[in-house]
């Protein structure tokens, strides 16, 4: 019902505002908008208090020297707070009183106050609750907007307040009890980030219609009333991490529709009751608190995919035990210093194919770990960093069953501090468990020694045999690094039914004349590229990737597998591939041009880009990205769209290039959701840069700022420019409304 009243009041504005704007257009200077007397002067108060803000002006447009009086002389004007977007947030309903006497009368309410990152300095005057109509206020990311809470009158009606969002500022005190009292229309609430103190009011028990609360990030600490969430049925989102709050856990028995639920880094102390009816659950995060007895049962909690337990006084567990009450589509699980004990059986993973980590650190896991069993770890989620992690750091694990090469174990797994690495820290398995360093120097060591045998037995002479061994052995240990590398990227590739060219290191080498500074085209995040001629006459372009680590290496394989599965005419073609020691190199065809930021934006090689050249840039970006998301499967998602990875050719044909970010994305999915964010400011969709929601849109969204860019002819951030010209898309959006 409160859906429905709320709806029913948006279209009732939205309605209103499309009378509002014809009018206009035949509007007249004796017409009037009148709002409130009780509003107008909340507005002269807020914009008072906001008078210090930097840049008024252009952070708050039309908050500026408000004078109420003055309005009904004037008429409409761009004074007025309901005159289109004069007022910077503001939004009203409005509608016709009468068309009699010397006046067209218009009667107007506020219902809606949206100012995010405006960076508002003042405090929050209790004028704020004047506006009896108000539906949303969200005031966010000001980190100077300090003060109190302002505390509400008793008999104030703010019966259409749905939304309060005003986290991410540097508000403190207490939160009014009031607030529970008299915002009972309340369906999302958020006050984290902020300096709050003070408990949680028992009057919260009366926002029936909550359906998010966020506290967290305060300093809100005592016990919270066992029964305050009984009438709180509707809730589904419930933070209250990050702050002092000590005692038992509420009793959430009528929260039927709670699906997040995060009560970490606080005090809780106490059993853990699941006291939830349905099984609506996708993430609990009870970690870093004081809890004691047993971990809670979630075998019924079947849509569970992120559970922390982590850093409490449980009472002793058995590890397999614990496990088989754990849902099969769990991504994460943190049970570190929860008092487990046992052996971990490894095959019981097995059930759990989107998982992605598991943390065990500081337990009492013992006896011996078969990792054997546990491969090969089943990949289910598409990703392109899909490998499996364990951290059993700081156990009791004693022996290792693992008798296949380390080179390319689809897991990571982390044993430091447990007795197995005392015995086994110089042995392969030793060093890829407990130093994470992976390589198989016994399978080169064999190697070498057949091919010395052989050589041997060919010659039929010892002192040729010695001469050879000694300079099989001399080689296979300048190249040893290489060779581990060299098989691992077999096995991908093999993995993938590809035979990408390999080039040897001194033929690039000599095709780049020894990587000099005169064939460098350019330089990235990821390396500098270089242009080249092999020795059959052919011109290719040469990426060498900084040598930074296993991620690197991720990177590399990633780009290899991507752009050897793809042909289009919109995409970089790969030539092949080199890996020598450390260096990484990627062979692609040379496209003989400058990228489009380097055209487009500093004007190298002096061409001009006519509109219909940029409109085919567009188009064919938008072709070669059509293909990656539709043409191929798994379906592909770039995630790093911008400009200076959209290469030119002599005809200015756009070619898509640098996959290493690239997603090998799940046909059954709609979107996967993932933890460490890549790409580029700037051009990051909302949904993945806040909660890492990765899907095709990543890439649309990417492309829509690449166009922006294109027709602008100027980057999407550039702070050579006035402050306000430094955004593209909110440059544009004002200079459009002028």
């Amino acid at each position: 019902m409160a859906r429905q009243k709320s709806a029913l009041l948006g279209i009732t504005i939205v309605l209103s505002l499309h009378v509002f704007s014809n009018f206009l257009e035949h509007v007249e200077a004796q017409d009037r908008i009148l709002l409130p007397a009780a509003e107008q002067w909340a507005l002269r108060n807020l914009s008072f208090a906001w008078q210090n803000t930097k840049d008024l002006n252009r952070l708050l447009p039309g908050w500026k020297d408000y004078e109420p009086e003055v309005l009904p002389e004037i008429g409409i004007s761009n004074y007025d707070p309901c005159y289109f977007d004069s007022w910077r947030g503001v939004r009203c309903y409005i509608r016709e009183r009468d068309n009699t006497g010397t006046y067209r009368n218009w009667d107007a309410n506020v219902v809606s106050i949206t100012l995010s990152g405006e960076l508002i300095k003042g405090n929050l005057p209790a004028d704020i609750w004047n506006f009896s109509t108000l539906s949303t206020l969200t005031l966010t990311g000001n980190p100077e907007l300090v003060g109190f809470l302002p505390s509400i009158n008793r008999d104030s009606e703010l019966w259409a307040l749905k939304n309060l969002d005003l986290h991410g500022n540097v508000l403190q005190g207490p939160i009014p009890s009031m607030y529970g009292d008299n915002l009972t229309g309340l369906e999302d609430l958020d006050l984290s980030n902020n300096l709050l103190t003070g408990s949680l009011p028992e009057s919260f028990r009366k926002l029936e219609k909550l359906w998010t609360l966020k506290l967290s990030h305060n300093q809100l600490s005592g016990s919270i009333p066992r029964n305050l969430f009984d009438n709180l049925s509707r809730i589904v989102t419930l933070d209250l991490s990050n702050n002092s709050f000590s005692g038992k856990l509420p009793n959430l028995t009528s929260a039927a529709s709670l699906n997040r639920l995060n009560m970490s880094h606080n005090a809780f102390s106490g059993s853990v009751e699941l006291l939830v009816k349905k099984t609506n659950l996708d993430a609990l995060d009870l970690s870093n608190n004081y809890f004691t007895g047993s971990m809670p049962n979630l075998s019924n909690c079947s849509n569970l995919q992120s559970l922390s337990l982590s850093n409490n006084k449980f009472d002793p567990q058995d590890i397999s035990a614990l496990l088989q009450n754990v849902t099969e589509i769990i991504t994460y699980l943190g049970l570190s210093n929860t008092a487990l004990y046992g052996t971990l059986n490894t095959s019981m993973l097995k059930r759990f194919t989107k998982l992605r980590t598991i943390e065990l650190d500081y337990n009492n896991i013992s006896g011996t770990l078969n990792v054997t069993d546990l491969l090969p770890f089943p990949v289910n989620d598409g990703t392109r960093n899909s490998k499996l992690r364990i951290n059993l750091r700081n156990n009791s694990i004693g022996t290792v069953i693992y008798k296949d090469h380390v080179g390319n174990l689809s897991l990571i797994l982390e044993l430091q501090g447990n007795p197995y690495c005392e015995k086994w820290v110089n042995s392969d398995v030793g060093r890829c468990f407990c130093k994470q360093e992976c390589f198989d120097s016994k399978k080169d060591i064999a190697n070498a020694k057949r091919k010395t045998i052989l050589i041997a037995s060919l010659v039929c002479g010892i002192l040729l045999a010695i001469i050879i061994s000694i300079g099989s052995f001399l080689i296979w240990k300048n190249r040893r690094d290489s060779g581990y590398r060299l098989a691992a990227v077999h096995e991908k590739f093999a993995k993938h039914e590809l035979k990408p060219t390999l080039y040897s290191y001194g033929e690039l080498q000599k095709a780049t004349n020894d990587f000099h500074p005169t064939t460098k085209l350019g330089e990235g995040a990821f390396g500098a590229v270089y242009k080249g001629k092999l020795a059959d006459g052919s011109v290719v372009a040469v990426k060498q990737l900084t040598t930074n680590a296993q991620q690197n290496m991720d990177d590399f394989l990633n780009e290899v597998v991507v752009l050897t599965t793809v042909k289009h005419r919109n995409l970089v073609k790969l030539k092949g591939c080199c890996l020598r020691g450390d260096r990484r190199l990627l062979v692609y065809e040379c496209v003989e041009n400058y990228d489009l930021a380097e055209t487009l934006f500093d004007h190298k090689g002096n061409q001009l880009i006519t509109w219909p050249k940029r409109f085919n840039i567009c188009l064919g970006v938008a072709h070669g990205l059509q293909y990656l998301h539709e043409g191929v499967e798994p379906r592909i998602i770039h995630r790093d769209i911008k400009a200076n990875n959209v290469l030119l050719d002599k005809n200015l044909e756009p070619k898509i290039a640098d996959f290493g970010l690239a997603l090998l994305f799940p046909n059954q999915e709609t979107h996967i959701t993932i933890l460490q964010i890549a790409g580029t400011k700037g051009y990051l969709a909302p949904e993945y840069a806040s909660l890492g929601q990765i899907s095709e849109k990543v890439d649309v969204f990417s492309f829509g700022v690449l166009a922006l860019e294109i027709v602008s002819g100027r980057r999407n951030i550039n702070f050579d420019l006035p402050l306000d010209q430094t955004y593209l898309s909110e440059w544009l959006q004002k200079d459009g409304q002028q």
